[in-house]
């Protein structure tokens, strides 16, 4: 596929008009001909059509290429699991609070308002918090594809949603690693894991403790256990 038809392609999937990814950057005429393959942009102005539509150079690149990569974003996500929570979402504050001075990036916004909120979730009101989060969340609802980047920033998402949405959300983040990203292993069991605390606060112990299962079962069978020392544990 070619530049323009993938952009169109993205365009599309996150709901996005033209008008809105060409505003100061080139017309909207220009945008039709580059969606149509009549117009190269340069690489500059590339750039900036791939950060309006709120997506990481690398996301845009395993589309067009066919291959895996990383990007800053993904990489930013991926030691959730193995550090401090909070401590490592006050980095995460520092770090988007610098990147959106210089860059007009829906995610990063998105990123910002949503690490915000989880370093002041054991000070501040949870439904409070919700009512903030919730733009983010109408957001990602008009995405029709999630890539990686948006699987990381849905699962710390899931803290903040109603129960039964966040269940859904879950199975629908899990159900799109196992077919696109399915190395993402450690961000499957995350978001099972946030779901089980979410359970948990809503006083559902017994389902709660159905998702943790099913969480240590997926770590384990990425170890390589066999299944009768996996249920021992989980159990």
């Amino acid at each position: 596929m070619f530049f323009g038809g993938l952009l169109k392609q993205i365009r599309i999937e996150r709901n996005i008009k033209q008008k809105e990814l060409s505003d100061g950057i080139v017309s909207r005429s220009t945008i039709s001909k580059i969606e149509n393959g009549t117009h190269e942009p340069s690489f500059e102005t590339a750039m900036k059509l791939i950060n309006r539509l709120g997506i990481s150079l690398s996301d845009f690149e395993r589309r067009y290429m066919g291959e895996k990569s990383n990007s800053a974003l993904e990489a930013y996500f991926k030691n959730i699991d193995t550090q401090a929570p909070h401590s490592f979402h006050l980095r995460k504050i520092e770090n988007v609070q610098a990147t959106r001075n210089f860059e007009e990036n829906a995610m990063t916004e998105n990123i910002y308002m949503l690490s915000d909120a989880l370093w002041r979730r054991t000070t501040t009101d949870r439904h409070q918090l919700q009512e903030t989060i919730q733009a983010v969340w109408n957001k990602f609802q008009l995405v029709e594809n999630w890539n990686r980047t948006d699987l990381y920033v849905l699962n710390d998402l899931i803290a903040f949603l109603p129960v039964k949405v966040a269940e859904n959300v879950a199975k629908l983040g899990i159900d799109k690693i196992s077919h696109e990203y399915p190395e993402l292993i450690a961000l499957k069991a995350s978001f099972l894991n946030n779901l089980g605390l979410l359970l948990l606060l809503d006083d559902a112990a017994s389902e709660s403790e159905q998702v943790f299962d099913e969480s240590i079962r997926y770590l384990m069978n990425q170890s390589g256990m066999p299944n009768s020392f996996i249920d021992m544990i989980s159990h």
